[in-house]
């Protein structure tokens, strides 16, 4: 309805009584949600923390629950690949594009370790994948590390990521950096 002040102010009183009840995917729901309006309210930093919680909460209960049911596993991951999108946008809007790139290569590197580990199978027409914990959820820590790689490879990469309508992208070079 467009009063981000009362949303904020709802979803903070929704937070406290998730926390209380240790309610962790409904905590993850409500900080991403609280993200996006607090982003509308201009209020970025507290957007880009919000919503960093609500990706690690919702990591922790994905990998809890991938062997037991992988639908509801693969609803946790659309959540989470949700907030990586609408993080990177907020991060590019502060500047901070270098970490922006880091949410680019988790969420990338999420997405291809669910579809490799992924098991494809069909019923009825439709494709779910059954996620397992082979590869590690983020090889690359630190934008230093994927230089170095670049460098140690000594081949430009033209890296990009694809978020709600927003292509961002980033040219690696070697020896030269970002």
């Amino acid at each position: 309805m467009g009063n981000n002040i009362q949303a904020v102010a709802y979803l903070h009183q929704g937070l406290q009584l998730v926390e209380k009840l240790d309610l962790k995917e409904e905590e993850a729901k409500i900080r991403h949600f609280l993200g996006l309006a607090l982003w509308r309210h201009g209020d970025l930093e507290s957007a880009q923390a919000n919503l960093e919680k609500s990706s690690d909460l919702l990591e922790t209960i994905r990998l809890s629950v991938q062997k037991t049911s992988s639908e509801y596993s693969i609803s946790l991951f659309d959540k989470q690949i949700a907030s990586y999108q609408a993080l990177q946008r907020i991060l590019v809007a502060m500047g901070r594009t270098e970490v922006a790139l880091l949410v680019a290569e988790k969420s990338r590197t999420l997405a291809n370790a669910t579809l490799l580990n992924g098991k494809e199978r069909s019923a009825l027409g439709s494709t779910t994948f059954t996620t397992t914990s082979k590869v590690p959820p983020l090889l690359i820590t630190s934008v230093e590390t994927l230089i170095q790689k670049v460098d140690r490879h000594r081949v430009a990469v033209l890296y990009y990521s694809v978020s709600g309508d927003y292509l961002y992208s980033w040219l690696l070079i070697p020896e030269r950096g970002k």
